[in-house]
């Protein structure tokens, strides 16, 4: 079995604050994103952890946020986009099992994330 874990002093972006729309078809990250994005990436390099998947393996994820309100909505694909940015995984689609949580009370915002791998991808 392979294993990563990392927490990190940050919380990402709800769903609703994901993107900003400047007009039809027109739309970036909003800076809430992209600062949690760029935090991410940076912390996970730093520790200089290589990634312990490969190409062909199935994925397991269990992310637990804490958000500093009960304003924001649970949602951690953004988590999914940085892991891939950072290179720990692949391919963000190769997570195929998905745990999310929350933490309570709100408070100090982090995101503990943690992936196990246990076999190896099915290919027809």
């Amino acid at each position: 079995m392979k294993k990563w874990e990392i927490d990190l002093q940050s919380c990402p972006a709800s769903k609703s604050n994901r993107r900003q729309w400047f007009g039809p078809g027109m739309s970036a990250k909003s800076e809430a994103a992209q600062t949690f994005t760029e935090f991410s990436i940076l912390t996970i390099r730093a520790t200089g952890e290589p990634s312990p998947f490969e190409k062909d393996d199935e994925i397991e994820m269990f992310c637990t946020v804490r958000y500093p309100s009960w304003r924001n909505d649970l949602d951690c694909e953004l988590v999914c986009d940085v892991l891939q940015k950072a290179g720990v995984v692949p391919n963000d689609r190769q997570i195929r099992v998905k745990h999310y949580d929350t933490d309570d009370p709100p408070g100090k915002p982090y995101t503990s994330i943690r992936l196990e791998s246990h076999r190896k991808l099915r290919r027809k």
